[in-house]
């Protein structure tokens, strides 16, 4: 058994906890909201299946539109993959806001992921395409 699925849209981050001034912690909204968007596109494609047992692998590509201001030769070069986009989010932040929504959903619990691959190209249009698998 395996899932693959797609969220669309410009690839996010995770973003930090933060803590008011009298030192109540939140999740930022738009940390909260792609959350949202990840379960919402595995469930479109997935809902009622069980979350997967054993081992897991799971494959991020995420996909950043090229900057309109970019020139001709550039974006070829983009959708070429010669220029890659070296800029935030990290991938570890993408690795985490895709992962955490999918604990009981795609596998059971964290401990399970025991393989990654998470990469960062550019694409005419922007989203995060996810491939989970048993290892």
């Amino acid at each position: 058994m395996s899932f693959e699925f797609v969220v669309y849209g410009q690839p996010q981050g995770k973003a930090r906890h933060r803590t008011t001034k009298t030192g109540h912690t939140y999740t930022p909204a738009k940390t909260l909201k792609y959350e949202a968007d990840v379960r919402a596109a595995f469930l479109q494609r997935y809902a009622g299946e069980q979350p997967l047992d054993g081992p897991v692998y799971i494959r991020i590509c995420a996909e950043f539109e090229i900057p309109k201001s970019y020139s001709k030769a550039r974006k070829a070069a983009c959708i070429r993959g010669d220029e890659l986009p070296c800029k935030k989010p990290d991938i570890d932040n993408i690795e985490k806001i895709i992962m955490d929504p999918l604990k009981g959903l795609a596998w059971r619990d964290d401990t399970q992921v025991v393989r990654t691959d998470a990469s960062k190209t550019y694409a005419r249009d922007a989203k995060v395409r996810v491939y989970i698998s048993k290892y």
